[in-house]
């Protein structure tokens, strides 16, 4: 596991091509593709134009990990400057892709977390999961950012008339929450179909414990006598099995 998490990035150039690029390795003739690697908890900001806030052009999975990008901050003054303006590039084929529970705060224009760039090549991501991501503009608040770009990017639930066509193959997105007092986490990813089976509790930072998805997705966690506060931090790690290692986490929304 490669983890890249609780950095402050400060970037003051006029011109900055990315935070973090992610490319395959070759030594020597041997490949290495970006796997089981998780960029959590970091705080990116420029005052200059960004090319690529963050670019992948290749990604595999080991111990059921891809990519994951979670619960990061990005603040950007100058302008995202890629074609549809978004916040991550897939440039070559990725397995896994996990884009959940982080914040944009832009001030020029972004449009859209997730894209897979149309190279003439083919170009996808097998399975994309997107949760929990949230943006602003900071003189218009009301504006938001698209899950994936262009919205007309296509899930490939039917044959594509190209193979040069970029296409996402699963996607999963989802939600959880919970109300002060209550017994019951609520939750659901949506388009499961078995994919994740298992789901770990934790609260502020403790495991507590791990509960079964049903067929549809949906799930409850029971935590009468856990004491949930509005100020705690509460997350759900999902697995797709009961060996491997946790795939995709969620904050769970607590209201009172």
């Amino acid at each position: 596991m490669q983890r890249v998490t609780n950095n402050f990035v400060q970037l003051d150039s006029y011109d900055n091509f990315a935070f973090m690029a992610l490319y395959e390795r070759d030594r020597q003739g041997v490949k290495t593709t970006p796997k089981n690697i998780i960029i959590k908890n970091n705080d990116f900001n420029a005052s200059g134009r960004m090319r690529y806030p963050i670019r992948i052009l290749s990604g595999a999975v080991n111990k059921s990990r891809g990519i994951s990008i979670e619960n990061n901050r990005f603040n950007i003054d100058g302008l995202v400057d890629n074609y549809y303006k978004v916040m991550i590039e897939v440039r070559n084929p990725v397995e896994l892709l996990t884009v959940t529970d982080n914040q944009a705060i832009w001030d020029k224009q972004i449009n859209g977390w997730v894209t897979v760039a149309d190279t003439g090549t083919f170009n996808a991501v097998n399975q994309l999961i997107l949760w929990g991501n949230s943006g602003s503009k900071k003189t218009d608040v009301t504006r938001g950012l698209n899950p994936v770009m262009p919205s007309t990017l296509k899930v490939a639930t039917e044959p594509l008339p190209s193979p040069t066509i970029p296409f996402i193959g699963s996607f999963y997105t989802g939600s959880a929450i919970y109300t002060v007092g209550d017994a019951n986490i609520k939750g659901r990813v949506d388009n499961n179909t078995g994919h994740y089976q298992i789901v770990g509790l934790f609260i502020d930072g403790i495991g507590i414990k791990n509960t079964t998805m049903n067929s549809d997705g949906s799930f409850l966690i029971n935590v009468k006598g856990n004491n949930i506060t509005s100020h705690s931090k509460v997350v759900l790690r999902y697995r797709v099995n009961g060996v491997e290692t946790y795939d995709s986490e969620m904050q769970v929304k607590i209201t009172e």
